[in-house]
């Protein structure tokens, strides 16, 4: 009875994977989309990007997913370079999905997801109940019902429905 529990606790924690683009490195996926494709990544799992680039990917298949990259302005580090940033291209995020650390053209949220600490070209939010915190949104942002935009830094636009909240942003506009 006991080895019975103990497997069952020992099967709900969360499984972190390392995705690498590069053929060399000893990660588990090569991209987004093969993990998200792969049956043993589950809803809770984190995601964890090594540099390179990622394109396009839709995490909408599963609740949950949290994605980690590297981080930004790498370059401003001695030690570092932009190009050992996690790239990625348009972001969509369903429900309870979290990215942060990456470099994004887009991140559009679906529900109740979580952007924080990202760079990002442009902040689309149809979902409701969204947080966008902590980025630097090169080229606006909107969001939508009961979603809140804090602590960012916005170039460009900054609109909402009624009901969403932007709190202590820095907005850059030339409007």
């Amino acid at each position: 009875l006991a080895a019975g529990v103990l497997a069952g606790v020992a099967g709900a924690y969360a499984t972190c994977w390392r995705i690498n683009p590069s053929p060399f490195a000893k990660a588990q996926f090569k991209t987004v989309a093969e993990a998200m494709a792969d049956i043993n990544v589950v809803s809770g799992d984190t995601l964890l990007l090594d540099p390179g680039s990622y394109g396009d990917f839709n995490v909408t298949s599963r609740d949950n997913i949290t994605i980690i990259g590297t981080g930004y302005f790498l370059d401003k580090n001695k030690q570092w370079a932009e190009s050992q940033a996690a790239n990625v291209g348009t972001v969509t995020l369903g429900t309870g999905s979290k990215i942060e650390g990456c470099i994004a053209n887009a991140i559009k949220l679906q529900g109740e997801g979580t952007v924080s600490r990202c760079k990002i070209g442009y902040t689309t939010v149809s979902g409701k109940n969204n947080l966008i915190e902590r980025c630097y949104i090169e080229s606006g942002i909107t969001l939508n019902a009961n979603s809140i935009a804090r602590n960012n830094i916005i170039f460009d636009h900054a609109t909402g429905d009624k009901g969403c909240i932007f709190e202590n942003n820095t907005i850059v506009s030339p409007g």
